[in-house]
């Protein structure tokens, strides 16, 4: 049984990567546990760093003043593995300005590892450790997955390069309103995400992980760190 832990920005994106995990090692060989958002909070507390793309940046800066991801236990001796998730859409940011040319994806996919190795103060990751960015948002994977035949949900990774594709889109998660099944939903200006959906997508975003190695830059990059710190049999 693999023990995995988690940081990201929400529950719908751990909901993703419980797929994917699924998905990669075959069977529910695995335990992942949030520690950020603390996933023991109710009532809607983040906890102490708050949630999003900040959160993981306090929570990073917190293990960097700490001294280390041992310093906090994040990389007790019982972990097989920990996975710190952000969006390429940090890149846009003000904060940051390090956007990049897009396509080709890696561009923004890799700047935005790089604000998180900066956040954690780091040159080089520990072996058990993996940086997931899944796009400009984690909702890439889902358009590609779940609604392939859109033309939003077009893959970055043909030749040539195509002026618009999924992995390169601002916010994905506005190419999913008023799709079926609903993974969003408008609340004034704002788009909702609907967590029960993602859960319950979980069998056909696992079913398409095969396509989306092939298909995403951002899938590819992360089934290379899963194949060398989680094998599919334990």
């Amino acid at each position: 049984m693999y023990n995995i832990r988690l940081v990201c920005e929400g529950i719908t994106d751990q909901r993703v990567l419980e797929a994917v995990l699924f998905a990669h090692l075959k069977q529910p060989s695995f335990r992942l546990s949030r520690i950020q958002p603390d996933e023991s909070l109710y009532g809607g507390d983040a906890g102490p760093h708050g949630g999003g793309w900040k959160g993981v940046r306090g929570w990073c800066k917190s293990v960097q003043a700490a001294g280390g991801l041992e310093a906090i236990g994040a990389l007790r001796p019982d972990v097989h593995l920990l996975i710190i998730h952000v969006d390429a859409d940090i890149v846009l940011d003000k904060e940051h300005d390090a956007a990049g040319l897009c396509p080709p994806p890696e561009n923004n996919i890799l700047a935005a590892e790089a604000l998180v190795m900066g956040w954690l103060g780091l040159v080089n990751l520990p072996e058990n450790v993996l940086i997931w960015v899944p796009g400009m948002a984690t909702e890439a994977w889902l358009l590609r997955a779940i609604f392939p035949d859109l033309p939003e949900s077009r893959s970055c990774l043909t030749n040539p390069l195509p002026p618009a594709c999924v992995e390169c889109l601002k916010d994905p998660a506005v190419a999913l309103e008023g799709k079926q099944p609903k993974f969003v939903r408008r609340k004034g200006k704002d788009l909702r995400k609907i967590a029960t959906a993602y859960r319950d997508a979980h069998p056909a975003l696992a079913e398409a992980w095969g396509n989306l190695v092939d298909s995403l830059w951002s899938a590819g990059r992360l089934q290379q760190g899963l194949s060398r710190c989680i094998p599919a049999s334990i």
